[in-house]
């Protein structure tokens, strides 16, 4: 038996971007542009505690420097919840502000910044509208404002793709290493058919993450799987049922049987997902 013990929840603060990523269905969204006000991030946040979260990642789809209360809901969370590990995904663009860095350094564990290139060049192709000199200045004024500290520790992301393949390794490594304390490539995801992109999808593979992560949009639905940017399966709304009904309800624990039984193809968002964590089953 698997047991379904969340330990990680991403909570989508907001969906405001300011980037076009070219591999990002992030502008295609219906609830693009909104932001969570701060008492529903906080309920949130409560529920997931309650119910055994000990890791958050205050964002999904969106940038989540972009949220006008970014600060103050990490402060709040730190405050309200000081045992918990606290980590954030960023494009980096806003960390030319000091107020961003000061924040993240007081109160993030781990960050990690997606950069997709090592030149100017690959980087604004990559992710249009994010000026590549605001990453690089931003980037290192975050690693050297940390002081020598061994927290937050700070990760430098790229998303292999075809365009940028050329930069992914030792280029890449020699522009950002001495910023960061980790470089790690990922492979690329297509999110379920998003453009056309090709990628190996991952069959009847049962997945780790819906027995152990929590995924809550910007209006507060529970979402099956972190790429589902259309909200194609809406397991509940934290404003209709806890956290708790939500995640141990007939819904999920009948997508959790499909993927024990090896029949993760029947459920569609499953059947095209190309996230190649499995779960090991013992």
């Amino acid at each position: 038996m698997v047991v379904a013990k969340p330990h990680k929840m991403n909570i989508e603060i907001t969906t405001k971007c300011n980037g076009q990523c070219i591999m990002c269905p992030q502008n295609e969204m219906e609830r693009r542009g909104k932001y969570m006000r701060v008492p529903d991030i906080m309920k949130t946040v409560k529920e997931a505690y309650e119910l055994g979260v000990r890791r958050i990642h205050p964002h999904l789809f969106g940038e989540p420097t972009m949220h006008p209360d970014y600060e103050m809901v990490l402060r709040m969370i730190r405050r309200e919840y000081p045992d918990i590990k606290m980590a954030n995904y960023t494009n980096g663009s806003k960390l030319v502000h000091k107020r961003i860095r000061d924040a993240m350094i007081e109160y993030l564990d781990e960050i990690t910044i997606s950069i997709d290139g090592a030149s100017d060049f690959t980087m604004k192709m990559v992710r249009p509208g994010i000026q590549p000199s605001d990453v690089r200045m931003g980037v290192r004024e975050l690693y050297e404002s940390r002081g020598g500290a061994v927290k937050p520790y700070i990760k430098i992301r790229m998303t292999e793709m075809e365009c940028n393949k050329s930069e992914a390794l030792k280029q890449y490594s020699e522009s950002w290493s001495k910023y960061c304390d980790d470089i790690f490539i990922t492979y690329l995801q297509d999110f379920h058919g998003f453009r056309g992109i090709k990628v190996e999808h991952r069959g009847n593979d049962p997945c780790d993450r819906i027995f152990s992560q929590v995924m809550v949009t910007v209006d507060r639905d529970v979402i099956l799987c972190c790429d589902d940017y259309r909200g194609e399966v809406i397991l509940g709304n934290l404003n209709d049922a806890t956290m708790r009904e939500i995640w141990y309800g007939r819904k999920m624990e009948h997508i959790r049987q499909a993927h024990l039984n090896g029949k993760a193809k029947n459920i569609l968002m499953c059947k095209e997902c190309s996230w190649r964590g499995k779960l090991k089953i013992q």
